[in-house]
C-alpha cells in the first residue's frame, strides 16, 4: 500500500514548488509527510477512554448512549471547547474528514454530486447552469 507520507516526501523539487505555490506554503506537504492516521486514532480512542473515566469512572463503551453522545459533542465542531486542541478533537476532525471523503467517493455520493467523469462524451457535456 502506498502511504501519502511516502508520496509527499518523494515529490520532485519542481512539483513541490508547484504544490507550495498552490497552497501558499510548503506546510500542507509537510503535514502530509508527517501525518500518521494510526497514531491519531490510537490517541483519540485513548483520550475518549480517559475522558469518560475522568467524568464518570466508566469506560466509553460502558457509558449510556446519552453520555457517549455528550462526550462526542464535546469534541465535535459544535462543542463548547473551540480553542483547545487535544487528541479527542484531532480524532473527531480526522473521522469527520474521512467520513465525508468516503461518502463522496462512494457510488451514492458520486450520484449526489452528479459526477460525470470516467465516461466518454463525443462532445463536452458543458455546464448545466445558465448565466
Amino acid at each position: 500500500m502506498c502511504r501519502i507520507s511516502t508520496v509527499a516526501l518523494s515529490l520532485p523539487a519542481d512539483q513541490r514548488t508547484v504544490a507550495a505555490g498552490y497552497f501558499g506554503s510548503d506546510e500542507p506537504l509537510q503535514e502530509l509527510a508527517t501525518f500518521e492516521p494510526e497514531n491519531t486514532c490510537r490517541r483519540g480512542l485513548a483520550w475518549l477512554g480517559d475522558e469518560s473515566r475522568h467524568r464518570s469512572r466508566k469506560d466509553f463503551l460502558e457509558l449510556a448512549s446519552a453520555d457517549q453522545v455528550e462526550l462526542v459533542r464535546y469534541i465535535s465542531d459544535a462543542g463548547a471547547e473551540t480553542e483547545n486542541t487535544h487528541a479527542g478533537k484531532t480524532f473527531f476532525k480526522f473521522l469527520k474528514a474521512e467520513s465525508i471523503r468516503g461518502f463522496y467517493t462512494s457510488r451514492r455520493g458520486l450520484k449526489e454530486l452528479d459526477y460525470k467523469g470516467n465516461a466518454f462524451y463525443p462532445g463536452s457535456p458543458g455546464c448545466p447552469h445558465t448565466k
